[in-house]
């Protein structure tokens, strides 16, 4: 049983801060994306860092892509964030990709999870 200021501190509406492209804003008007996300930063600064990093990883094309990777992987706790993923000799993720992940599912008999990500071209 969490104490009462941690309680409190639980219910306490989530902060916001907002990043926005104006070239890309002003190129696709009312077609243009809007993307929110949700993270555990407690200060402004870093808030606003995490916010740009997606703004830069949106601001290219992106693919979306299904990756079968070995192991059992925790996808409900990657869901909504961007994540490095390295496949050994593939072409896309040989040095390591940063994705954004979509969601997916474990294959706990195999021991394989799939991953539905979303790259950057």
């Amino acid at each position: 049983m969490p104490d009462s200021a941690y309680a409190e501190w639980l219910q306490v509406a989530e902060r916001t801060v907002t990043r926005q492209d104006v070239a890309q804003t002003n190129k696709w008007g009312t077609l243009s994306e809007t993307w929110t996300g949700s993270s555990a930063y407690t200060d402004e600064a870093s808030a606003l860092a995490e916010a740009d990093r997606v703004l830069a990883f949106v601001q290219g094309p992106l693919v979306e892509e299904r990756l079968t990777i070995g192991g059992r992987f925790d996808v409900s706790a990657s869901r909504g964030r961007t994540v490095l993923v390295t496949l050994a000799g593939d072409p896309d993720y040989g040095n390591g990709a940063e994705v954004f992940c979509l969601g997916g599912d474990c294959d706990h008999g195999l021991g394989i999870t799939h991953l539905d990500v979303l790259r950057r071209l």
